[in-house]
């Protein structure tokens, strides 16, 4: 990937152009583009393991929340992801929804890289 720098960031990628700026109006916030690759990259995980569990499910809906520390440059310091699948089944036990969860954590490339440096929550509810 490359990137040029004049009053916001970007990037000619595939999909298009991507710009990056602390400023909504030239671009996306680092912190929006932070969060977004974490429910993009866990949201297609859960897809593909309901997938392979042969689930049968609609939309999953992300509800993503961030704790910030402002004494240690502002780094994120909780990331929370809600997740909501409507689905038609909703016989799903609390171990089978806390395996759910451990299995998206642990195959998701973006989370494991910020989980020794931020506490990451996620949480799993059928519709």
């Amino acid at each position: 990937m490359n990137f040029t720098l004049t009053d916001y960031l970007a990037a000619d990628l595939p999909f298009g152009e991507l710009r990056v700026s602390p400023d909504n109006a030239k671009g996306f916030r680092p912190l929006e583009m932070f969060v977004s690759a974490m429910a993009g990259c866990s949201s297609h995980v859960l897809k593909k393991i309901l997938e392979k569990k042969r689930v049968e499910f609609g939309e999953i809906t992300i509800a993503a929340d961030v704790d910030r520390d402002a004494d240690r440059s502002n780094r994120i310091k909780r990331l929370v992801l809600d997740f909501s699948v409507n689905c038609s089944s909703k016989d799903f036990t609390n171990e089978q929804i806390t395996q759910l969860e451990k299995l998206v954590l642990s195959n998701c490339g973006m989370l494991q890289t910020i989980t020794d440096s931020a506490d990451v929550q996620l949480s799993i509810k059928f519709l």
